[in-house]
């Protein structure tokens, strides 16, 4: 059947280009920040909000032109200083929306030769759709979201000018393309396949510019691709507050620019398994993202093959490069909590189904003629209403406090002249934002024994070359410290320097004491946890830090010799987040440590390993837990397990040597 396709009204043209964008750009911002938290994020907010705020070199790459532009968003009065950094993540959410939205039109127009009202109005259907689908509405509104956000915008735009330029042959398109291609491997790492595609698009074999356009396009990249890194060295001399690894050479700024100054530990290994399992899940998410989108996404890449076959194998080239390297180049493991981290890098691999989405429903519009086909676009814009019912909640962070409570209840615990040791990202960005914007833990020694923030001065000699030992014994001397109380939020020992952790409100005081200090569990009392009850569908990390307080409320329960409050509060932190391999590994901690049962903790060791089985911490407890309770078939299964996963890594032999895998004489 013939396609009806309506002609250009040129009377639409301001409307379509500037009104309506204009309109649903300001809707979706405020959608965004209606749905913000009020203060800082778990995980990477509290950091990239304190390098913002500070014009710091935060976490690698550091993300020079996001820093900037966020810090323009700290001086607006509104709010503390993390929900205004927040208010610009939702700018750069709605930034990607209408990018998505401009590029479907173009790529409406490349096929049927229209750009009228009825493609601006499908376009935004189809944009609408994705911005309300829990993978994009999820970085949408908190600051660490924003960075991606940001990059992903300009990714966008980037290929409407270049698509533009191919297409039309506008010159002046394809300046804006090669300007912008140049920024975007400082806005984000995942944004490098898009870059290199663009690049491409406009330099080879282009017939539409002449030398000295191809000249002048060359120089504008390599302007946008060096002026980030110039912040990097700029701020580098200033030492700002907020100083990753305290690089000061220009090595240690270009290692710094490639993410190879991070921390001393080692990823786990990459295996046919782990990448199977991430493309399954880029592809799951994929789905979840374009839902029904799916199906004229179909009609719309075959139109797109077989009348702009360049255009069609650039999405499917595109979808294939972004979403395979994401998968090589993230940590690899099975665990639900990978899952959270590494979604929003994703989004551009959604974006790739949205465009022929756009595509397909222009050419539905066009086979169902004008009348009907009216109330055709009037229903898919109110299509999105349906997305953004089901994921209002799930995306609904206005009353979550505990990114900033936790901090806070750590401070609680804390004394003037204390030292406190943090280790796992979530206390050590935000106290980093107590400390260098809301005026807290000031006047106390705050070490990351990741040796990336805070003091540094104990890692200095040895950060070049810092392996895992030498990190350990540095942070054993940080640790003792006599005269002075020693903290620490991580359940850690030193057993070389007589340091033992005992509970204390909620984390632990160093000592050489191995029982608990006395009378501590009031310090847990006043802790602040009011997201558990005012806030529903939290996800993973915020059920995972909430549990983690259970925990510690049983282990108090168990010093008391009260077996039913344990077990009481040990149910709550499992059905808070049973998905978290992390949370049972620390329930079998509590069992082993608090009430002497090792069948329990083997089970819930177990049980940390069937959700994750690259969990290799608590492969490795097995094999001793096993081996102390004499059942050495089931230690040697285990020890057969951890060399299988760690044959790639270096622990083979330290492990042989510990933990005594003269089981496995081979």
């Amino acid at each position: 059947m013939p396609l009806k396709i309506p002609p250009v009204n040129p009377a639409t043209v301001r409307y379509k280009k500037y009104f309506l964008p204009a309109v649903f750009f300001i809707l979706v911002t405020l959608i965004f920040l209606i749905s913000a938290p009020p203060t800082i994020y778990l995980g990477d907010d509290g950091e990239t909000v304190a390098s913002s705020y500070t014009l710091g070199l935060g976490h690698p790459p550091g993300y020079p032109l996001y820093m900037l532009c966020s810090k323009i968003s700290t001086l607006l009065p509104a709010g503390d200083i993390a929900f205004r950094v927040n208010i610009f993540s939702c700018v750069c959410g709605a930034l990607l929306f209408i990018a998505v939205y401009f590029l479907s039109v173009e790529f409406i127009r490349s096929v049927f030769n229209t750009d009228g009202t009825e493609a601006a109005f499908l376009s935004l259907a189809a944009a609408m759709f994705l911005c309300f689908s829990t993978v994009f509405w999820s970085e949408s509104s908190h600051a660490k979201g924003g960075i991606r956000m940001l990059a992903y915008a300009a990714t966008a735009a980037c290929a409407c000018f270049a698509m533009r330029h191919r297409l039309f042959g506008y010159k002046k398109d394809a300046f804006m393309a090669a300007f912008l291609a140049g920024f975007l491997q400082s806005l984000h790492q995942t944004t490098v396949a898009a870059m290199v595609i663009v690049l491409f698009s406009v330099f080879y074999r282009n017939k539409k510019l002449s030398f000295s356009d191809l000249t002048v396009c060359f120089n504008l990249f390599l302007i946008s691709f060096l002026t980030p890194v110039l912040y990097i060295f700029i701020r580098m001399a200033a030492d700002p507050a907020v100083h990753w690894s305290g690089i000061s050479t220009y090595a240690e700024a270009f290692g710094y620019i490639s993410r190879k100054v991070y921390s001393a530990h080692d990823p786990g290994p990459m295996t046919p398994a782990s990448i199977v399992f991430k493309l399954s899940t880029a592809l799951k998410l994929v789905l979840l993202a374009v839902n029904i989108m799916i199906i004229p996404s179909i009609p719309g890449l075959y139109l797109l093959y077989k009348k702009k076959e360049a255009v069609f194998w650039t999405v499917i080239i595109f979808f294939v490069a972004n979403t395979v390297a994401v998968a090589f180049f993230t940590a690899d493991s099975f665990s639900p909590v990978f899952v959270y981290v590494n979604k929003g890098f994703y989004i551009l691999s959604c974006a790739a189904f949205i465009l022929p989405a756009a595509v397909g429903l222009f050419w539905f519009y066009g086979i169902i003629g004008k009348k009907p086909g009216v109330i055709f676009v009037f229903a898919l814009m109110l299509l999105p209403v349906f997305p953004f019912a089901v994921n209002y909640q799930a995306n609904d962070s206005s009353r979550r406090f505990l990114g900033y409570d936790h901090p806070m209840n750590i401070y609680k615990t804390l004394a003037p002249g204390d030292r406190l040791l943090c280790a796992s990202d979530t206390p050590v960005f935000n106290i980093l934002y107590m400390k260098q914007i809301a005026g807290y833990f000031r006047n106390m020694d705050v070490y990351d024994l990741n040796a990336n923030l805070f003091d540094l001065r104990p890692y200095a000699s040895d950060r070049t070359d810092m392996s895992e030992k030498k990190l350990h014994e540095i942070n054993s001397e940080t640790a003792y410290a006599p005269g002075a109380r020693v903290f620490c939020t991580e359940f850690t020992s030193y057993p070389e320097k007589a340091i033992f952790p005992s509970l204390y409100g909620i984390i632990y005081r160093l000592s050489g004491d191995k029982k608990a200090v006395p009378a501590t569990s009031r310090w847990l009392e006043i802790c602040t946890i009011r997201d558990y009850y005012n806030s529903k569908n939290l996800d993973i990390a915020y059920r995972g830090l909430l549990s983690r307080y259970f925990i510690t409320g049983a282990e108090y329960a168990a010093l008391k010799g009260d077996r039913l409050g344990f077990e009481n509060l040990r149910a709550m932190a499992e059905r808070t987040c049973p998905e978290d391999p992390g949370i049972m590994a620390t329930i079998a901690s509590s069992y082993f440590f608090y009430m002497n049962d090792i069948q329990r903790s083997i089970k819930y060791l177990e049980r940390a390993v069937d959700i994750d089985p690259y969990y290799t911490a608590s492969i490795r407890l097995l094999v001793k837990l096993y081996s102390m309770e004499g059942d050495l078939d089931s230690a040697k299964k285990w020890a057969g397990a951890y060399i299988e996963r760690e044959k790639d890594r270096n622990n083979i032999a330290e492990f042989r040597a510990q933990d005594g895998i003269y089981l496995l004489q081979k």
